[in-house]
């Protein structure tokens, strides 16, 4: 079976107290509480994130994780660095699967039950290469100046490109617009069952809409 690994060269873990019962006084102490881990933080030149079994590969400089909202914070500028040379060499985060592939300067991923209420944030100059199954499996690259998020609206995926957006493919051409929105239905089909019981889908991002808005004077 595949290993999930992340490699740092630190790593943070961080508990809280969290009460198991109450006595019959109604009251608490530490002998009834118990530590759940809430947060990790891991950094390194650079941390990575190889984990075939959800199919993710990243590159980064800094995580953090918070296991109540469930985001994932990538940072490709580590704060603790001691050589500001390393952090020169390169300002990105790599997040990739099998068919996608972001590079950004910092990526914010929320989880969610399924890949439908997944969420994905980055700031800064991007960019995008990939696979659409809807286009003959031709590559699609994009490229963005201010960010590209994508988040659910109305049971629709929305994704959003802002700043200087181009999106080109031999099927489609070259797109350029200061904004654009594409909604997108997301279908799921399961693929496998992890060992914990946990069933992997495969998505498949179906086009509904786009809409794209060029700068006044342009």
């Amino acid at each position: 079976a595949p290993v999930d690994v992340l490699q740092a060269g630190q790593l943070s873990m961080h508990f809280a107290r969290v009460e198991k019962s109450k006595r019959i006084d109604g009251k608490s102490d530490d002998d009834q509480k118990s530590l759940s881990l809430t947060r990790i933080v891991a950094v390194g030149e650079p941390m990575v994130i190889d984990a075939p079994s959800y199919g993710v590969y990243v590159e980064t400089k800094r995580l953090e994780y918070d296991f109540a909202t469930r985001t994932a914070k990538f940072r490709a500028r580590n704060p603790f660095a001691t050589s500001p040379a390393v952090e020169e060499q390169n300002d990105n985060v790599l997040m990739r699967n099998a068919q996608h592939e972001i590079i950004a300067p910092s990526i914010d991923f929320i989880g969610g039950d399924d890949s439908t209420q997944w969420q994905l944030v980055t700031d800064g100059p991007g960019q995008y290469a990939g696979s659409a199954e809807q286009l003959n499996g031709k590559k699609v690259r994009a490229t963005w100046n201010k960010s590209l998020s994508l988040q659910p609206y109305e049971g629709l995926q929305v994704l959003r490109l802002d700043g200087d957006a181009i999106v080109q493919s031999e099927e489609l051409g070259r797109i350029r617009a200061d904004l654009m929105e594409l909604r997108v239905r997301a279908d799921r089909t399961p693929v496998a069952t992890r060992l914990d019981g946990t069933v992997v889908y495969e998505t498949r991002y179906v086009p509904q809409q786009l809409e794209s808005r060029a700068a006044k004077g342009r």
